[in-house]
């Protein structure tokens, strides 16, 4: 495969790793001064729903979903659930404490994909993996900053994220024509329309008061700061996974043209010996 044609992914992971490094500092900055993770969520969901759609061309662009509805609805529960909880820990430790447990998430897809899918990484793989497990351990050990409850809102978070990459594989094995599985712009709206209804009435019965009188405590300029910091979270997050989604169908669509000319390759070989 020549190497420009890694080019894009390239950028994208430049771009995803920007977007995801604003998303977390301005989480932690809304969560310092009002306790509304569920707000939080539901904002960064909007954001992503309304983003998507007009990429998509605005309401004559949607697709609805068919029978692949139940998967996809299956997946946007296991999505929400992990930003919720993701959210919720930086309440508890620094994002530094948190995203460190946070990178043992691929043990748990790992586990996870066994489980549901009968999917069985090669030995190498999981020994690949060992580092994470270390890397883990050190941090939770001896740590002055050390929260048991962020910890376990990390890891249940690791849980939601592994049970959404679960639920996409099975999208893409069973249901491959549909618009969902071809489309990432339409999968990421429907995840991010059914987040957002499942997070608003969390948000209303838990966060309302909390983000009130913060707001109405707060000088107007600092209320006008927290206000914007809320929406540059809502951008940040919306760009940070929608590039996501396109990082993974840049990965899946040159794999599958490197799979297409190495049999072509193959096929070569066969019929000139």
């Amino acid at each position: 495969m020549r190497p420009r044609g890694w080019l894009p992914i390239a950028a994208l992971v430049v771009a995803w790793y920007g977007c995801s490094v604003v998303a977390i500092v301005t989480a932690k900055t809304v969560l310092n001064a009002a306790h509304c993770p569920a707000t939080l969520c539901a904002v960064e969901f909007a954001v992503a729903a309304l983003g998507s759609r007009f990429l998509q061309g605005g309401a004559g662009g949607v697709a609805p979903l068919g029978k692949e509805a139940r998967l996809v609805r299956a997946l946007a529960v296991c999505y929400t659930m992990g930003f919720l909880l993701t959210n919720a820990a930086f309440n508890f430790a620094a994002p530094a404490f948190i995203e460190t447990f946070k990178s043992a998430e691929p043990l748990s897809t790992v586990a996870l994909a066994a489980a549901a899918l009968g999917e069985r990484e090669r030995p190498l793989t999981l020994l690949a993996l060992l580092p994470v497990v270390g890397g883990v351990a050190l941090a939770s050990h001896g740590s002055a900053a050390f929260s048991a409850a962020g910890v376990a809102l990390a890891l249940g978070s690791n849980l939601g994220f592994s049970a959404r990459a679960v639920c996409a594989k099975a999208l893409y094995r069973d249901h491959p024509g549909s618009r969902a599985a071809t489309s990432d712009a339409c999968l990421f709206y429907h995840v991010s329309l059914t987040g957002l209804l499942l997070l608003l009435p969390v948000a209303l019965l838990s966060d309302a008061r909390v983000l009130a009188s913060a707001l109405a405590a707060a000088p107007p300029a600092a209320a006008a700061r927290l206000v914007l910091t809320l929406a540059a979270n809502g951008a940040a997050h919306a760009l940070y996974n929608g590039v996501s989604f396109a990082m993974l169908a840049q990965v899946r669509r040159l794999g599958g043209s490197a799979l297409h000319r190495s049999a072509r390759r193959r096929a070569r070989v066969l019929r000139a010996s």
